[in-house]
């Protein structure tokens, strides 16, 4: 399994998942002390590639859980 050199100790990545032909989304609801995190990669030959990290909107902090649950239609995460 990938995972990110900068997880903290309860980020619980992993605790959701989505996929498509293209995309993998995985969130890390527990991580930046439970605002959370969604880590993107795309599926390329050979295994996966990282694309970006989606955080909460701006403003959005203060244990909202983000990255909780995870969903792809199409491109859209």
């Amino acid at each position: 399994m990938i995972q990110p050199t900068d997880l903290g100790a309860e980020a619980e990545y992993g605790i959701a998942l989505a996929s498509n032909d293209t995309w993998l989304a995985v969130g890390a609801p527990g991580d930046l002390g439970n605002d959370g995190r969604v880590y993107i990669y795309r599926w390329v030959a050979g295994g996966l590639e990282w694309v970006e990290t989606l955080y909460p909107q701006d403003g959005e902090t203060g244990r909202t859980g983000f990255g909780r649950a995870v969903a792809i239609a199409g491109d859209v995460i």
